[in-house]
């Protein structure tokens, strides 16, 4: 029997006999990373291979007791009930971390986060309302002194006139409520620039504070302007009464608000979920987000002196995403003491700035279309004055090139604080060792000699450098597509990847290589091919006198019908008709469909490719797609088709 073979059986009963007595996901390959972001905070990469398939999860390590790290709340700069996305809000106060933070209610561009946030001292939105029931959702509190806290809190607000005792419970804190007769509501300036005022089917009355005075009682009116040093408190009903007949202008009040510990001493908080790790155990689950998907927490380390940020990238195919329990044990697997479950799913964000760069990037893979704006964040600053450049950095897209080829070259720098130092070209002094190369203007024109070139940097006493292996010319090229079904006029994007007699592979640059349209009419324009005519065109790239070939076939798109059904079900009404698939809505502009070609004899084990988003309009949708068929020999587009759904009862 073959031994690769009785190697793989032996894996798969190991793996079934692990499955069945544990609920841990079993790690059978995994790749690390580790880059320093600031002198307090580590980024840490994880891409591991599990029975259950691959995951990507991102962490950032946190040292609370850094001098030049801190920890923050990040809002949207619109006010408490507008979104933006993470990337957004870290641009706009200067973060040089940041991953999402609490679940929220609303759609689009408004609405409210669901629990606790505090920032600087200052109370924004009150704890999770049921949690005066039992405990639900707990809540993340950093004290500016680095204490932290993963608990269950309630908070109790009170607001009571001076002049006649009179006491008014307020339910909610800059958040909208369900029932403004039990449940009233303060709105400070963090909200935004009005109270709600009244609604077209509610009468609510609100009463205007300013500096711990009345100042107004309106009912049924617009919204009342909210001062900085004031706020508003909305209600209807039976408590609008006890406000009118109680409260009047010229009133003093007072507003205390009990959180059970002293909210001035708190540098941020934030709530989430469930309690996922609870002295380094895996607790009974407050609450549970079940199923397999992307996943947001923050943990603590057993002696409070790391916070860590994590993201689990899911619903992709490079990452499947974790349950919440799944979550839990690998917290505990990475020595997390404690830890909160934050948003997830499409809200999952991380971005960063890398080091010696000035810009953020996004760490992971988000899941939905674009980045999800979100209620609220969790930021990291460096609080550090930048000062004179200290360390460099040479980096390369590859550590390979070929002889006579050229690698770009990108160099950046940072101070002893790990502030980003802006680097000029013209300021660097290039020197090389090993193989013959040159450097011009940043670039590596590697010589005709293989073997490994030593490449230094120099600005005043500041040195980096970098090794880059130069290998003998390509021996094989493959090109990618090696078919493609398009339109006339339509742009095929051919990528070229090469390797040399040793098996080494390195990217090969377009204007490296020979191109020739050997038939059809079309052109080639920087590795992209444009058909200028219908009918079958042959491509060929060669690198001296290794040659590789695709083929390009243009041809009118045809037009097939499908019923967009109420129930969201749809099927082909035309070729292939044995093709049927259901609509999920995203949102209110895009949808995804799922199409199960099981039945389609024409095109065995084939599915349907979307390169763009699913845009909708009120009637109906076009899009075009390739029907792609995996056979032994690799995977090919079969065919080409446009098709218009239909909405419901049309």
């Amino acid at each position: 029997m073959n031994k690769k073979f009785i190697i793989f059986i032996l894996m798969i009963i190991t793996i079934f006999n692990l499955k069945t007595s544990s609920f841990a996901l079993t790690t059978l390959y995994e790749t690390t990373k580790e880059e320093k972001i600031s002198s307090g905070v580590t980024l840490k990469n994880y891409d591991r291979f599990t029975e259950k398939g691959w995951l990507n999860i991102n962490i950032l390590e946190v040292d609370l007791d850094d001098k030049n790290t801190s920890v923050g709340l990040l809002t949207s700069e619109n006010g408490l009930n507008t979104f933006q996305t993470v990337l957004e809000m870290a641009k706009n106060n200067a973060s040089i971390a940041a991953i999402n933070g609490d679940f929220f209610s609303g759609k689009s561009t408004n609405g409210y986060t669901v629990g606790l946030s505090i920032a600087d001292g200052e109370f924004l939105t009150s704890t999770y309302i049921e949690n005066e029931k039992k405990d639900e959702f707990a809540s993340f509190i950093l004290t500016e002194n680095n204490e932290t806290f993963i608990d269950y809190f309630n908070n109790i607000i009170t607001l009571k006139s001076k002049n006649n005792d009179t006491t008014l419970l307020i339910k909610e804190y800059n958040r909208l409520s369900t029932n403004y007769d039990t449940i009233p509501v303060i709105y400070t300036s963090k909200w935004g620039k009005k109270s709600i005022g009244s609604f077209s089917y509610l009468d609510i009355t609100e009463m205007l504070v300013v500096n711990n005075k009345v100042k107004e009682i309106v009912t049924g009116a617009e919204g009342l302007e909210i001062p900085e040093n004031g706020f508003v408190v909305s209600t209807c009903g039976a408590n609008a009464e006890l406000l009118k007949n109680n409260f009047k202008v010229g009133d003093k009040i007072t507003l205390d608000i009990d959180l059970g510990i002293n909210i001035e001493k708190v540098k941020m908080a934030i709530s989430g979920g469930a309690i996922l790790v609870e002295d380094g155990k895996t607790p009974i689950f407050s609450a549970n987000i079940s199923g397999t998907h992307p996943r947001t927490a923050l943990g603590i380390s057993k002696d409070s002196k790391t916070l860590y940020l994590i993201t689990v990238d899911g619903r992709q195919k490079n990452s499947i995403g974790m349950t919440q329990t799944e979550l839990s044990e690998f917290l505990i697997e990475k020595n997390i003491y404690t830890a909160l479950n934050l948003d997830g799913g499409g809200s999952t964000t991380m971005v960063a700035q890398k080091l010696g760069e000035k810009y953020l990037s996004i760490i992971n893979s988000p899941s939905d279309v674009t980045l999800r704006k979100v209620t609220n964040a969790i930021g990291i600053f460096n609080t550090s004055k930048t000062s004179s450049l200290s360390n460099l950095i040479i980096e390369s897209s590859e550590e390979n090139v070929f002889v006579n080829c050229e690698r770009e070259l990108k160099i950046k720098g940072y101070d002893k604080n790990y502030n980003p130092i802006e680097i000029d070209l013209e300021d660097i002094k290039w020197s090389t060792s090993g193989v013959n190369g040159k450097i011009e203007n940043g670039k590596l024109i590697a010589g005709d000699e293989a073997g490994t070139i030593n490449i230094t940097a120099q600005k005043g006493k500041v040195k980096a450098t970098i090794s880059i292996d130069i290998l003998s010319s390509p021996n094989e090229i493959t090109i990618e597509p090696k078919i493609s079904h398009v339109e006339k006029n339509e742009k095929v994007k051919l990528s070229i990847t090469a390797k040399n007699k040793n098996g080494y592979y390195a990217t090969i640059k377009n204007s490296e290589l020979t191109w020739k349209v050997l038939s059809g009419d079309g052109e080639i324009l920087d590795g992209t091919y444009i058909p200028k005519k219908d009918g079958i065109h042959l491509i060929e790239v060669s690198a001296g006198n290794t040659k590789s070939y695709a083929i390009v076939e243009a041809m009118q798109t045809k037009e097939t019908k499908v019923d967009y059904i109420s129930n969201n079900n749809f099927k082909f009404i035309s070729y292939p008709k044995e093709v049927s698939g259901e609509i999920t809505k995203v949102n209110s502009d895009f949808i995804n469909l799922n199409y199960d070609f099981t039945k389609t004899s024409a095109t065995r084990a084939a599915y349907i490719r979307f390169k763009e988003p699913i845009k909708l309009n009120e009637n109906y949708l076009n899009l075009s797609f390739d029907v792609i068929s995996k056979e032994n020999r690799g995977v090919e587009v079969i065919l080409r088709k446009k098709i218009v759904v239909y909405s419901a009862g049309r």
